[in-house]
């Protein structure tokens, strides 16, 4: 039941936004939709820059074992699980332009 009434509260504060941003938009005329639009416009960027920020720390498991980076090729290695012994710690890949 928590979760449904989540979605109720999740739903009603929509509305009172809509409501709200509706109401700045009536009365607030041209001006307001400007200032809407760059308020719009910082949150995006703002949010561009923050998840940016958080993918290069997402990455630095990457940087530890660069020869995994896009693959799931013994992802227990990578994670530094000891599942099975033959190639622990994991060896660099080869180029294949030999």
């Amino acid at each position: 039941m928590s979760v449904i009434g989540g979605w109720f509260v999740t739903a009603g504060a929509a509305f009172i936004i809509a409501i709200v941003i509706a109401t700045i938009m009536r009365y607030g005329g041209f001006i307001a939709m400007i200032a809407l639009i760059a308020v719009a416009l910082f949150l995006l960027f703002n949010s561009h820059l923050i998840r940016r920020k958080k993918g290069d720390a997402d990455d630095e498991l990457f940087r530890r074992y660069p020869q995994y980076r896009g693959s799931y090729h013994d992802v227990g290695a990578t994670l530094g699980a000891r599942t099975y012994e033959p190639d622990y710690p994991p060896r660099p890949r080869q180029s294949g332009l030999s």
